[in-house]
């Protein structure tokens, strides 16, 4: 009985151990959440759009290089405010209205 309540302890120690690694996992599920909203955003905003446009003239009019911009639209890099900001300019809206896209991007 006594080996029992040792084993309980043991677990409950382990598990306050993990749950710091637990947090950071989740958080970095959040981030990569995020980044892929913001990559299929931008890809229906530039697929939807009545002109059709390709990814060179939208790189160009954010003044990114067009390879930048490709690993955007599949998730592969990490745009910093300033490169979302201008990616909203070149689709005509603003900052806050691309940021509400991506909010409602499932």
């Amino acid at each position: 009985m006594v080996r029992k309540n040792l084993r309980m302890r043991t677990i409950e120690l382990q598990d306050l151990f993990k749950f710091p690694y637990l947090c950071a996992v989740k958080q970095k599920m959040t981030h990569m959440d995020i980044n892929e909203k913001f990559a299929k955003a931008i890809l229906v905003l530039r697929r939807n759009n009545d002109v059709k446009l390709t990814q060179r003239d939208i790189a160009e009019e954010a003044d990114l290089t067009l390879r930048f911009y490709q690993y955007l639209e599949l998730g592969q890099k990490k745009p910093s405010l300033e490169t979302v900001d201008k990616i909203a300019h070149a689709y005509g809206m603003k900052l806050s209205d691309l940021c509400k896209i991506i909010e409602e991007t499932d």
